[in-house]
């Protein structure tokens, strides 16, 4: 456990560097000091450029905390059972942080590409979403055991997989709600306020 910590610290330490630089190095960058808004993001306000920002955030902050987990985790004198726990949540920060990772890359090349190419900028967000598949092979299993289950026993005992999956995929699109949800949110909200 303590090697492996050690190996996932230096992931969680370097998304956390990456995307600690991204919000200072914003797409599409910032406007001119002589500007009434001087020193403020050009593209600032947009769907897709908040969305950039809480992915961004959020990878940030998972991987920050996937990190001190990690280092806890990873100390030897302390008892196994919290080390268990402390590693636990690690990884489920860590598959948050890639998520949150993944869109804030996708946002940001959407928003520099989608003026000038939109089909690059679909096809760069299409390629992200795909790349986060392959993390997610055990909700093909829970479901192949649901349709066992209601082929062999009827619908109540594929019922009894509904949890697990429901659980997992809670698990992995957590992120997801907040980064695309959010920014519908504060959309709606300055439409009402104007």
């Amino acid at each position: 456990m303590t090697s492996a910590a050690q190996v996932l610290g230096i992931s969680s330490a370097l998304i956390a560097t990456v995307t600690f630089a991204a919000a200072f190095t914003l797409p599409g960058g910032y406007r001119a000091d002589e500007h009434t808004d001087g020193g403020t993001p050009t593209l600032a306000g947009s769907y897709p450029f908040d969305a950039f920002i809480i992915s961004n955030s959020l990878a940030f902050i998972c991987s920050l905390l996937a990190t001190v987990s990690l280092l806890y985790s990873g100390i030897q004198s302390r008892d196994i059972s919290i080390r268990r726990r402390y590693y636990a949540f690690s990884m489920l920060l860590m598959q948050s942080s890639t998520t949150s990772f993944t869109v804030a890359f996708a946002m940001g090349m959407y928003l520099v590409l989608a003026p000038v190419t939109l089909n690059a900028a679909v096809s760069v967000c299409i390629i992200a979403f795909v790349s986060l598949l392959p993390g997610n092979m055990e909700i093909g299993v829970s479901l192949a055991i649901a349709n066992t289950l209601r082929i062999r026993l009827g619908i109540w005992a594929a019922m009894s997989q509904a949890r697990p999956v429901l659980l997992f995929t809670w698990k992995r699109v957590w992120s997801c709600i907040i980064i695309f949800g959010l920014p519908g949110l504060m959309k709606i909200h300055r439409t009402k306020m104007a």
